[in-house]
């Protein structure tokens, strides 16, 4: 039965979609059975993974919330990567929040999420927006785990943290008593500035230790080449030091999952 993973954050720029795209090739490359929802009307994950661009796939995320017959299992396409399957972000998202019924506001991805595809696949990874609107607040609701980037070069990716936490509170309450804080995932480090060793001095303190992951995604030029040009950094090198931050990124939630399950 699939784990299903929100990465958010209300800011912008910490690197949700480069996680989701790399960390989705990772656990691909370790077996896992990965489906992807782009739940950003930006689409710059179904842009990356997606064989034809976001204006041209058949059926995405908008059908899940108007279609009354399209579920998950029914609404994803082939990718790319042939292990990692995507549900794209599609063009009348950016309309589409305005219009979306009360009723489905919090729980459309919950009510659509069914169990063909949590048993076809081993993660669902939900890329979110850079806000606390519908689309973020329905990937919370339909999520076991969420998973929060914070970018270590920049004392800002702390600030409303607390109202991010305390919005998935509410979700948590209202609408889904499995969601769980996975981690907080340190972003862009580079050991080479007093700032980046700082700033993850103060996540460790601000989250504490054991809710930050070990892994560190390091400022990379591959990584950031890849996102210039629709890839996952393995489709770069797949030798290159982002690529193994990402692997080490999957294996340490393997892990994590692992013991939370008892396995």
């Amino acid at each position: 039965m699939a784990q299903v993973i929100t990465i958010c954050n209300h800011k912008g720029g910490v690197g949700k979609t480069t996680t989701v795209v790399n960390l989705a090739h990772a656990l691909a490359k370790m077996g896992k059975r990965v489906l992807v929802v782009d739940a950003d009307p930006q689409a710059n994950a179904s842009q990356t993974l997606g064989k034809v661009p976001p204006v041209d796939q058949p059926f995405g995320v908008s059908d899940i919330f108007t279609d009354k017959a399209r579920v998950f299992s029914t609404a994803f396409v082939d990718t790319k990567i042939p292990e990692v399957k995507l549900i794209p972000a599609t063009l009348p998202m950016f309309q589409l929040e305005r219009m979306i019924p009360e009723t489905k506001r919090v729980m459309g991805f919950k009510a659509k999420l069914d169990d063909g595809a949590k048993e076809s696949f081993d993660y669902i990874l939900f890329d979110t927006p850079p806000n606390l609107g519908v689309f973020q607040l329905n990937a919370l609701a339909a999520s076991h785990w969420y998973l929060v980037p914070i970018q270590a070069d920049s004392f800002h990716s702390l600030i409303g943290l607390e109202y991010l936490m305390e919005t998935a509170g509410f979700v948590r309450e209202d609408a889904n008593d499995d969601l769980k804080f996975l981690r907080a995932l340190i972003t862009m480090y580079d050991a080479r500035t007093s700032v980046a060793k700082t700033m993850s001095q103060e996540v460790r303190r601000h989250f504490g230790k054991d809710r930050v992951f070990q892994t560190l995604i390091n400022r990379n030029t591959l990584v950031a080449q890849a996102v210039i040009e629709g890839k996952t950094v393995f489709q770069k090198d797949s030798r290159a030091p982002g690529a193994k931050d990402h692997m080490d990124l999957a294996q340490e939630i393997l892990d994590i999952l692992g013991a939370h399950n008892g396995a």
